[in-house]
C-alpha cells in the first residue's frame, strides 16, 4: 500500500509574482517557469472579450492581473524569449470546456436515415409538464366531488335520525315549560 505524501513543488530560480486571474486556474509564476502570464489588452472591445470568456464580470482590472497561456491556443502564443501573444488573441481554454475548443465544422455528408431518426416530425409529441399537472388536477377535482357526495349523504343520514325525534325532545319541552312555570 502506497502512502500519499502532500504534493510540492519546486520554487523556480527567477520567480515572479503572477498568477492567473481564471476561475478554477491556480496557475503562479512562482512555481511554473513553462506559463507566461499576460496582461489584459488596451482595447476596450477586446478587452470586454476576455472578461467574458473568462467569467468574471466584476473583475477591477489592476496592472497585475493577468492571465495564463494555458487559456491561449497554442498558434495564439509567439515563441520565443519573451512569449507574448498575437494582436487580436482571446482567452478561449478554460476548465469548464476542458481546455479544448468545440469542432467548428459539421460533417459535409450526413447520413439521410440517421437524420430521419434524430428528427421524427411524424411523431406526437410527448406531454408537457403543464399538461400532466392539468391531468392530475382534474382527477383530483373529480375525487373531491366524488368525497363531497359522500359527506352530504353521512350528513344526511345523521340529520334524519336526529330529526326522527325532535318531536320527542320538543314535546317534552313544551310539557315542562308549564311545569317550571309553577314551581
Amino acid at each position: 500500500m502506497a502512502l500519499s505524501r502532500p504534493v510540492k513543488y519546486q520554487i523556480r530560480d527567477n520567480p515572479n509574482s503572477d498568477f492567473c486571474c481564471v476561475p478554477q486556474c491556480a496557475m503562479s509564476g512562482k512555481f511554473n517557469s513553462c506559463v507566461s502570464f499576460h496582461h489584459f489588452p488596451k482595447d476596450e472591445t477586446l478587452r470586454k472579450v476576455w472578461i467574458r470568456n473568462v467569467r468574471r464580470e466584476n473583475l477591477v482590472i489592476k496592472r497585475t492581473t493577468t492571465v495564463c497561456s494555458r487559456h491561449f491556443i497554442d498558434t495564439d502564443v509567439i515563441p520565443g524569449g519573451r512569449r507574448r501573444l498575437k494582436e487580436g488573441a482571446v482567452p478561449v481554454l478554460f476548465a469548464w470546456n476542458n481546455y479544448s475548443l468545440l469542432p467548428d465544422e459539421l460533417p459535409e455528408e450526413m447520413d439521410v436515415e440517421l437524420l430521419l431518426q434524430c428528427h421524427d416530425y411524424d411523431g406526437k409529441p410527448e406531454p408537457s409538464a403543464l399538461d400532466m399537472a392539468c391531468e392530475k388536477i382534474e382527477a383530483q377535482q373529480l375525487v373531491i366531488e366524488e368525497l363531497r357526495k359522500r359527506l352530504n349523504e353521512v350528513t344526511l343520514k345523521q340529520s334524519f335520525g336526529l330529526e326522527r325525534f325532535s318531536h320527542v325532545f320538543l314535546g317534552t319541552n313544551h310539557k315542562i315549560a308549564p311545569l317550571q312555570a309553577k314551581v
